[in-house]
């Protein structure tokens, strides 16, 4: 465990007071024998490993390049051929759809676009795009822009790869409808020599990126004989060191676009081929040759690194009293342990009435959805859950989604409260006893926010903790309505302030978590995220099949959200029931009452040592 990062540092803590109260009865009864010598290195092991000071050391870094990278790509080869494969066969379609179809690279690329670079090839001038700004500028943009698509297209394939199969699929439609533009014009080789000087790199990195978001989503498909949280954790491991190894290229792809590319008429040629062949040279030497050669040098620590090992699985209770982190990061480790558990009832509860309320809305009022809003989720989400109270069916979404709270909240608390030994009911039989109360207390607490102003809701939000404990307290198994609404406002206002802070955090990894996908701060095409390409990428679809593509996107758009408010919901009621049983044992003792009815039958690491008479 002290070696295993992953280990819980309060389990290895504990076992190192063991080790120690063993180590102090071998000194004084078995002053003798060699076990009081292993005990005094094991403890010593234990100590100086907890303690010692990491010193960052060049030699690592290196190791990272030269073994550890090569060894994760050549375990990723075929994850990272069949990236490249797709996105060669994207760009053979984008450039086949040209040829066929005329109108098809203005439809790609856009218009505007079109025009402006037939003006440069009339002009002389056909490259003269990348000469519009200041080379600083443009060096900002452009890695900018090229790091936000490649992130992206990492974090896509955690949707069972899906996510980064629409990203390839865009870029190398566009690529390839790009080249083929510059062919009909016959310049085909003068945009090669131009374009490649950065493209080596930046193109390269996009089919990297992909090949490391398939490698990284590749454990939710073939978890083979771990579960499928577990082989995530390995794969995404694996990929994101493949994606950190990219990062400097698309950096360096970014500067030779804003310095070399806009150049490229007064570079001669052998400097063009020169850049474009050496840039090709090193990612084939780093990510080719080099995981061949040290997959041969290395077999056993091959096969060694594929077999991870299993992390130590640490026991939480349930009932005990812990810190604002320590509630976080056991919330965390519960939500996923307890993921599979969950998401089947809370999904056959929540999605298919979601959808209907967003088919409903959109068939009664189809003009809401024929707009890119500014800040899409926040408009979207008020017309699937009622904010806007403006249309008739507003007033039906709002009760009908403070049921559904309420009804994902008892199952979520249901499921734990069985796991604490606190009721024997079924989660019918618990629904059936607890849904109206709590339907009545959502009702109660929900209808303020759906009906105040945004500038007069934010501030208040603050006082929300003072209420935080009233769903648990009230459903609490052996809580009659009164005692529950006593207990709970008593001990929500006792912890006002690690409820808000909790609530900051919880708020806090809820955005940075569905950011990449469907981002919090999106803004139109100022902060797009993943949902905004994949959008993008759909629209000429749509518009050719004579369809409204703002319209069917936003309806996409909207599955999209009501998926991540219901993870997220979920979420954050793990971390309230955690941080209720929490207080309830500060308060009441419930878990030290009974263990103290257990007192004097457990084993002598929980008592007493009996010592024997010498």
């Amino acid at each position: 465990m002290q070696k295993d990062l992953s280990s819980d540092p309060e389990a290895l803590s504990a076992l190192y007071l063991d080790i120690t109260d063993d180590l102090g009865f071998a000194q004084t009864y078995y002053s003798r024998r060699t076990i009081r010598v292993y005990l005094n290195q094991l403890a010593q092991r234990v100590f100086i490993g907890v303690n010692k000071y990491q010193k960052f050391s060049l030699r690592n870094v290196l190791d990272f390049w030269i073994i550890e990278l090569p060894l994760e790509l050549y375990r990723a080869k075929k994850y990272m051929g069949f990236a490249l494969i797709s996105f060669l066969a994207y760009i053979a379609l984008g450039w086949i759809s040209s040829s066929v179809y005329p109108e098809f690279t203005a439809t790609v690329l856009g218009e505007g676009y079109v025009e402006t670079t037939m003006e440069n090839i009339e002009n002389g001038n056909p490259l003269g795009i990348y000469e519009n700004s200041s080379s600083f500028m443009m060096f900002v943009q452009i890695t900018g822009n090229n790091l936000m698509v490649s992130i992206l297209t990492f974090f896509a394939g955690i949707i069972f790869t899906l996510g980064t199969q629409v990203m390839l699929f865009g870029n190398g439609v566009m690529l390839g409808a790009f080249q083929h533009m510059f062919l009909k014009k016959g310049l085909l080789i003068t945009s090669f020599l131009g374009i490649w000087i950065h493209g080596a790199f930046e193109i390269s990195s996009i089919a990297l990126s992909a090949g490391a978001g398939i490698t990284a989503g590749a454990g939710w498909l073939f978890p083979g004989s771990f579960s499928r949280i577990q082989a995530f954790k390995s794969s995404f491991s694996r990929g994101a060191k493949i994606m950190l190894s990219i990062l400097p290229f698309i950096v360096l792809a970014g500067y030779l676009e804003s310095y070399v590319t806009r150049n490229y008429d007064t570079l001669p040629d052998v400097s063009k081929w020169t850049i474009i062949i050496g840039s090709f040279g090193l990612i084939g030497f780093l990510y080719v040759f080099l995981p061949i050669y040290q997959a041969q040098r290395y077999p056993e620590r091959l096969f060694e690194e594929t077999n991870f090992k299993q992390p130590h699985p640490e026991s939480i209770q349930l009932l005990a009293v812990r810190s604002i982190w320590q509630i976080y990061r056991q919330g965390i480790m519960l939500f996923f342990e307890s993921f599979s558990a969950l998401l089947k009832p809370v999904m056959l509860l929540s999605v298919p009435t979601g959808l209907f309320l967003i088919a409903t809305r959109a068939l009664l009022f189809p003009d809401d959805l024929t707009f890119v809003y500014w800040f899409d989720w926040a408009s979207h989400l008020s017309f699937m859950l009622g904010y806007a109270l403006g249309t008739s069916i507003d007033l039906v979404a709002l009760i009908t989604w403070t049921g559904l709270i309420a009804g994902n909240f008892l199952i979520v608390y249901h499921f734990f409260l069985v796991k604490a030994s606190l009721t024997d009911l079924t989660l019918k039989a618990y629904c059936r006893r607890f849904f109206v109360r709590t339907f009545v207390l959502f009702i109660v607490i929900l209808t303020p926010i759906f009906l105040l102003p945004w500038y007069i809701l934010l501030p208040s939000l603050t006082l929300l903790p003072f209420v935080l404990y009233l769903p648990v307290s009230l459903a609490f198994p052996s809580h009659k309505i009164s005692l529950g609404l006593k207990k709970g406002l008593r001990y929500g206002t006792r912890s006002f302030f690690s409820l808000l802070i909790l609530s900051i955090i919880g708020v806090g990894t809820v955005a940075i978590a569905v950011q990449p996908i469907a981002a919090v701060f999106s803004i139109q095409k100022e902060v797009p995220d993943l949902l905004d390409l994949v959008t993008q990428g759909l629209t000429p679809f749509i518009d050719n099949a004579g369809l409204n593509s703002v319209f069917w996107t936003n309806i996409l758009r909207e599955i999209i959200y009501l998926i991540a408010f219901t993870l997220s919901l979920v979420f954050w009621m793990v971390l309230l029931v955690l941080s209720y049983f929490s207080t309830l044992e500060k308060r009441e003792a419930v878990n030290l009452k009974k263990e103290g009815r257990l007192f004097g039958e457990r084993s002598r690491l929980k008592e007493h040592v009996e010592v024997p008479e010498s």
